[in-house]
């Protein structure tokens, strides 16, 4: 067989089958994620189905929809229950995540935390997790510098994130 090189990847995507496309809309959009498009009923954009694109950093992308010709339709409207497969972003800081969060009313599923990495205990990142609408985790990574760890400690100790969670589009 010929050698043909390896793949050469240039980004990453996720597709995510939602439930309530308007309510996963409005989390994504409250926690910073931007929005390149929707499309399908009610767009420019035709399809028999709704969705959005949402870009991730400079070359990767979030895409959520309420349907797709080659998915199970059970599949969207089964919640994700375990954390066997969850999403990871690398943020400069998590503080502006929590904010966000806050603001729109999601609940932090566990509070921020420091991990020193045993292959070098130099390496150390600060995570919280957040469940989206329909139970995916979202993991947030920022490096744990002092500033980030009293920043994040702060805001812990002033409980600001702990509220009902409520993923209604806000006016």
């Amino acid at each position: 067989m010929e050698d043909h090189g390896a793949p050469s990847f240039r980004s990453m995507g996720v597709h995510i089958k939602v439930v309530d496309i308007e309510r996963s809309r409005a989390f994504y959009t409250a926690l910073g994620f931007r929005k390149v498009k929707d499309y399908g009923l009610g767009t420019s954009e035709p399809a028999t189905y709704r969705g959005s694109f949402f870009a991730i950093g400079e070359s990767s992308e979030l895409e959520i929809a309420d349907a797709h010709p080659n998915v199970c339709p059970e599949d969207f409207g089964r919640m994700v229950h375990d954390s066997k497969v969850s999403l990871f972003f690398r943020v400069d800081s998590l503080v502006p995540i929590i904010h966000a969060a806050a603001s729109a009313g999601i609940c932090l599923h566990d509070e921020p935390r420091v991990y020193t990495w045993v292959q070098d205990p130099l390496i150390r990142t600060i995570e919280l997790v957040i469940c989206d609408p329909d139970g995916v985790r979202l993991w947030f990574v920022s490096d744990a510098t002092e500033e980030e760890q009293a920043n994040t400690q702060a805001i812990s100790r002033a409980d600001i994130y702990r509220t009902v969670p409520d993923y209604t589009p806000k006016p």
